[in-house]
């Protein structure tokens, strides 16, 4: 319980072990890592990417949950989520399967969805390991010019945290990025 609090900040104090702290066995393969692409679109139109303007697409909900099963059966204990970007419509409820199933997730992203109140959501009730943003450039013009994207902001722009991890009383900035 002491390592609980001294490395994750939690408070476990009261709490039954069952219930509470989940440890996975190790399979026949012991423990692992692994990689998924969860889908093959993105909302960027990168010069240097293989995906090119890909809607998304992949597999669909049933085939994410068994695959899911195969990776926790083999020993995946860490797990990176990637895609093109990851956030596509399952992305939520197979990050929570996995995440249930006690892997540690990391998401490689491009950032740009992050502001949406589901997914910070989902990201405070079952913390990532790791969230590695890609960074296009340190101002707009090389971003722009890389990603294809220009800024635009319009009075509907929702708004965006300006800290992470976000928290109720953070700030927000109204600036919002689409394909040109």
């Amino acid at each position: 319980m002491q390592t609980a609090t001294g490395m994750w900040g939690l408070d476990l104090g009261g709490c039954p072990a069952q219930g509470t702290v989940l440890v996975r066995e190790p399979s026949l393969y012991r423990y692992c890592r692994a990689s998924w692409e969860i889908n093959l679109g993105c909302n960027f139109g990168c010069k240097h990417c293989y995906l090119g303007e890909r809607p998304f697409s992949g597999l669909g909900w049933q085939d994410k949950v068994w695959l899911l099963d195969i990776m926790r059966e083999a020993g995946v204990l860490w797990l990176q989520i990637t895609g093109g970007e990851p956030t596509d419509p399952h992305f939520q409820g197979a990050y929570r399967y996995a995440w249930q199933a006690g892997m540690m997730l990391t998401i490689s992203t491009n950032g740009s969805l992050l502001w949406r109140p589901d997914l910070l959501k989902l990201f405070q009730n079952c913390p990532p390991y790791r969230l590695v943003v890609s960074m296009y450039g340190a101002s707009e013009e090389p971003f722009d010019t890389l990603t294809r994207i220009n800024v635009v902001v319009t009075e509907d722009t929702p708004p965006r945290p300006t800290r992470w991890p976000p928290s109720p009383a953070s700030g927000t900035s109204r600036t919002t990025r689409t394909r040109t």
